[in-house]
């Protein structure tokens, strides 16, 4: 672990693509932790979404058992915090392997729309919408979307 992150967390950062996916493959062949936390309580497959990197995030996924991180969010809570090119398609992969995370809240009772709508990324929340996310849904303090 560097400062509380293994090497899958600094790979998932890396911004050549095609270097970092072979280095996630050679990492995961050697049997590194997936599920590993760093400081922060995050996964290498976290940083993975919310840095839009949909190749490493798939390649990652399919190994990954823990899917509630900090906070409670979801997968697709990380996945729709980025404003990565790449990440409408982390919300795909997400959405493919679990439809129903598009409504899940946290433990605030946020759900990926909301936090869409918080933080006025309208590029995942308008494919949210498409997939049939619930708009209406309230949070912990009483507010859907629409207020």
């Amino acid at each position: 672990m560097f400062g509380g992150s293994s090497v899958l967390h600094v790979i998932a950062t890396y911004q050549d693509d095609e270097v970092q996916e072979e280095a996630v493959r050679t990492l995961l062949g050697r049997g590194a932790s997936v599920d590993a936390k760093d400081a922060e309580g995050y996964t290498p497959l976290c940083i993975a979404a919310r840095q839009g990197k949909p190749k490493v995030f798939e390649l990652l996924l399919d190994s990954a058992s823990e899917m509630t991180f900090k906070n409670g969010d979801s997968l697709m809570h990380m996945a729709v915090s980025s404003r990565e090119p790449g990440c409408i398609k982390c919300i795909s992969l997400v959405l493919s392997k679990w439809p129903h995370l598009k409504d899940e809240p946290n433990k605030r009772g946020l759900t990926p729309v909301h936090q869409c709508a918080y933080s006025q990324n309208v590029e995942c929340l308008v494919a949210l919408i498409k997939e049939g996310a619930n708009i209406h849904k309230v949070d912990n303090n009483g507010c859907d979307t629409l207020l």
